[in-house]
């Protein structure tokens, strides 16, 4: 239901809402009090793009540890810590990036690399030849 906040007056918001419960639902008791659940705002604007600063290569070490991963068969995997990857940082799948907020499979034949935003872009191989 619409509201406009220039209109001190209520009654136009209780008989919008009773309309719609009619509407839906095949009566309005408006002698009945009702209350305000959800106030929903939308707001359009223009406002600057934040500037994101990627802060690359915050660990010391790339390589955590090798796991032996499944893919169509067992593989010997590289677990990398995404913190430690610089912009610019490259490499093939099969691998694992691990970071504080998810982890990443990397399947074996993609490539992967770091973005100067920080996204960590990721490549499907090419299809083959029919």
């Amino acid at each position: 239901i619409a509201w406009d906040p220039a209109h001190a007056d209520w009654q136009p918001v209780r008989d919008a809402f009773d309309a719609r419960h009619r509407e839906t639902f095949g009566y309005a008791a408006g002698d009945n009090d009702v209350e305000i659940v959800n106030v929903r705002l939308v707001s359009l604007g223009l406002v600057d793009k934040p500037n994101l600063q990627f802060k690359p290569g915050l660990a010391a070490n790339l390589l955590l540890e090798h796991r032996r991963v499944w893919f169509s068969g067992w593989q010997d995997c590289p677990v990398l810590l995404r913190d430690a990857m610089s912009t610019g940082h490259a490499f093939s799948g099969p691998a694992i990036v691990e970071e504080a907020g998810g982890t990443s499979v990397i399947p074996p034949g993609w490539s992967a690399r770091v973005d100067a935003s920080g996204a960590l872009l990721c490549d499907a191989p090419a299809a083959a030849p029919l």
